[in-house]
């Protein structure tokens, strides 16, 4: 197994397509459905993998795959539209990731922003579904946030400083962005800066190098995973202020969780880990209750199953 600089990358495996039916009441498609794609694409980690976009009901049922790129290529890192009806992703088809949205059924595909010299990656849409922030990044290990309407036009910088600043994601109220980033001399912490530009405010202790945030629907709290560029992550809750940090999963040893997301409700989250395998090959999603409790599987991939979305029913 390989594990590159964030800690939680892994080889593509083959996907196969049986799924668990079974599920908690708690997670069914009333509660909307689960975006993700198969394969690891971050700043400066795997591409050209062969990644797919697929979605699947919370309980486990309804997978569908919505993305078919050739050539080895990749679609990945889908965000679903505060409404439910589209999903934002990155993809290259051409070479550099540009940034697309589809239909929630995986109709309509097309290129929202085109950017040569520079991929476009991880878009998260804001709470109106008017504008979509993502990291832009050079070929010089650096990454700024950028906001565009969701149209691709109109982008403007929101966070510079040749940086690795990605993983965004708009506060419920529109005001603020939380990202990860390298800034400050730190491998990775989680800040937070408002969403029209200004001084960023770190929430998170050096100590964790945490990464990868997410609000709650209420904005009250955030879920975030730590241990960005080592092995052996695990998921976090704290206040929206940054306190009262907790730890909520805990893998047993050689095993990991991450990249978590809120469902719509607030009441569940979805993460990815590698429990299910006992060599760690590969990463299946599940979901819990926000203390950590009530874990159910929901996919049975065989892949790496990467940044997952949960989004709300059209």
């Amino acid at each position: 197994m390989r594990r590159g600089r964030w800690g939680l990358a892994l080889a593509l495996v083959g996907v196969a397509m049986a799924l668990g039916v079974a599920g908690p009441a708690g997670a069914s498609s009333s509660n909307g459905r689960i975006a993700f794609s198969t394969g690891f694409v971050l700043p400066y980690g795997d591409r050209d993998v062969g990644s797919q976009v697929f979605t699947v009901d919370p309980g486990g049922g309804g997978l569908r795959q919505l993305t078919h790129v050739a050539g080895g290529h990749d679609a990945a890192d889908p965000a679903w539209s505060p409404n439910g009806r589209r999903i934002a992703y990155q993809s290259n088809p051409t070479g550099e990731y540009d940034l697309w949205v589809m239909n929630a059924d995986g109709s309509n595909q097309h290129r929202i922003l085109r950017d040569p010299g520079w991929d476009d990656e991880l878009p998260t849409w804001s709470p109106d579904g008017q504008r979509i922030v993502f990291a832009r990044c050079s070929q010089l290990f650096a990454c700024d946030l950028e906001v565009v309407h969701a149209d691709g036009s109109g982008m403007h910088r929101i966070v510079g400083g040749a940086r690795v600043n990605q993983l965004a994601s708009f506060s419920p109220n529109g005001r603020w962005i939380l990202f990860s980033s390298d800034r400050g001399g730190l491998l990775s912490a989680i800040w937070k800066v408002p969403a029209a530009g200004g001084r960023p405010v770190r929430l998170t202790p050096a100590r964790l190098e945490a990464f990868a945030p997410d609000w709650s629907p209420d904005g009250s709290r955030i879920v975030f995973t730590n241990d960005c560029c080592l092995p052996f992550s695990e998921v976090y809750v704290m206040h929206a202020d940054g306190s009262h940090i907790t730890r909520i999963t805990h893998a047993a040893p050689g095993h990991q969780n991450g990249f978590a997301r809120f469902s719509p409700n607030g009441r569940r989250i979805v993460f990815m880990s590698d429990r299910a395998y006992p060599d760690a090959c590969c990463n299946e999603l599940y979901t819990m209750r926000t203390d950590g409790s009530d874990v159910h599987r929901v996919t049975h991939l065989g892949a790496s199953g990467e940044l997952a979305d949960w989004g709300s029913a059209p």
